[in-house]
């Protein structure tokens, strides 16, 4: 997996203290063939966007919080079938609020926390941390959901701005 981040990403991972070479343990239950394993070997434990109150640093639009994080309440289930991967949460995300998965395929997604809504982040670890630290997830929606609702905003199917997967 390629774990290098933009230039414009390099300053966070900078001022959380990120040096390389660096290899930390990892979960044991974090699958060795999956992505995730060498994400976290790598970046586990690291925060970055944060400032030393653990907020949000005003310029980015999330924080990154790199640790396993295990699927909670089911609501990873119905993606993982709709989406045909495994999910692994490698992050925490939006001062907690929020978690970072990775699939088999190196695509990000994030689950918002407070409502079942999930969002593609980005294929590949460059474009997802870009993503998360500077724009904005896609936001998805399952078929059996009439709508769901983005950052304030309600989506319903057929809206373009909609992520498109497999099966939808």
């Amino acid at each position: 997996m390629d774990l290098n981040f933009s230039r414009r990403a390099s300053g966070y991972f900078e001022l959380a203290g990120f040096k390389l070479p660096r290899e930390v343990a990892v979960h044991p239950d974090v699958p060795c063939d999956h992505p995730a394993f060498s994400l976290l070997q790598r970046f586990g434990g690291i925060h970055i966007g944060a400032d030393s109150e653990k907020e949000v640093l005003e310029e980015l639009r999330n924080d990154i919080a790199f640790e396993y994080v295990s699927a909670y309440g089911g609501i990873i289930d119905p993606w993982e079938k709709l989406l045909n991967t495994r999910l692994i949460g490698v992050a925490e995300i939006h001062v907690r609020h929020g978690i970072l998965y990775l699939a088999d395929d190196q695509s990000f997604f994030m689950h918002g926390g407070m409502t079942d809504a999930m969002g593609f982040s980005g294929l590949g670890f460059l474009s997802a941390v870009d993503n998360l630290l500077f724009a904005q997830s896609a936001p998805m929606i399952r078929p059996d959901q009439q709508s769901v609702t983005w950052y304030g905003i309600k989506y319903e199917h057929g809206d373009d701005r909609l992520y498109r997967y497999d099966g939808q």
